[in-house]
């Protein structure tokens, strides 16, 4: 028996909640909610980190937001598909999916 389940997923789970019709959706409006607020791209970045996993962006995820954003523009037309791809990826961590 064991008394304490370990946080993860399975690759079907993983994979229902990346392609799922409500995550994707409440990652554009999460995105457009985003570009809404004035400020820069770290202010947007760290206001999805609270938004989503209740606390600020640590340095290294700030830069890695960054990266991922400019990796993203270059798939995308316009600025909403970037923010979109990085907030799905925001809501399918672990951190968000599962409470310690």
């Amino acid at each position: 028996s064991c008394s304490r389940r370990e946080n993860g997923n399975t690759a079907p789970q993983a994979l229902t909640l990346l392609n799922g019709a409500e995550t994707l959706r409440n990652a554009e409006a999460l995105a457009r909610t985003l570009l809404s607020l004035p400020g820069s791209n770290d202010e947007r970045i760290q206001a999805a980190y609270r938004r989503i996993l209740s606390r600020g962006a640590l340095p290294a995820e700030l830069a890695a937001g960054r990266q991922f954003l400019t990796d993203q523009a270059a798939l995308h037309q316009g600025n909403e598909g970037p923010w979109r791809d990085y907030c799905l990826a925001l809501l399918t961590l672990n951190e968000f999916v599962f409470v310690d």
